[in-house]
Order: structure tokens, then sequence, then C-alpha cells
């Protein structure tokens, strides 16, 4: 299945015929597992970037998850 993915900042993105629109179960069939970040717009795949915002948040998850893990001694781990 040949696909197009772009990133929101791309100034180089082909015309709209160009483009293959994929429905959501083609999307999940397709995502890469473990590699990049993408989403699904109107069909369209585009490779995203965490912002630090999100970056923070998962972080301070990760660690007070991490925490209540070990302070639970759950058979639990944080990749």
């Amino acid at each position: 299945m040949n696909m197009f993915i772009q990133e929101r900042e791309a100034t180089n993105i082909p015309e709209k015929e160009d483009i293959k629109l994929m429905t959501l179960e083609e999307f999940w069939d397709w995502y890469p597992d473990g590699y990049g970040r993408f989403e699904l717009h109107n069909g369209e795949i585009f490779q995203v970037q965490p912002t630090g915002t999100h970056e923070k948040v998962a972080g301070f998850l990760s660690l007070e998850l991490g925490v209540e893990i070990k302070r639970l001694n759950l058979p639990f781990f944080m990749p």
C-alpha cells in the first residue's frame, strides 16, 4: 500500500489528488510500532513531534506512576 506521510511544517506538499486517503482501520493496520508519532487528519497521515508541554506531562506521569508501582510493590514496569 503506497501512502503519503507529511509533516505539518512541510512546504513541498503534493496536490491533493496525489495523496491516497486512508480509513481509520487502514491507519491502525499501517501504524509503525515504536517508530515515530503519527496522526490521521481527514484521511491523510501527518508525522508530528511532541510539544514541550506534552513531554513534561508525560514525564511527570511516568515518574509518579513509577514511584507508586515501586511503593506498592506491583509487578509492573515503565518502559
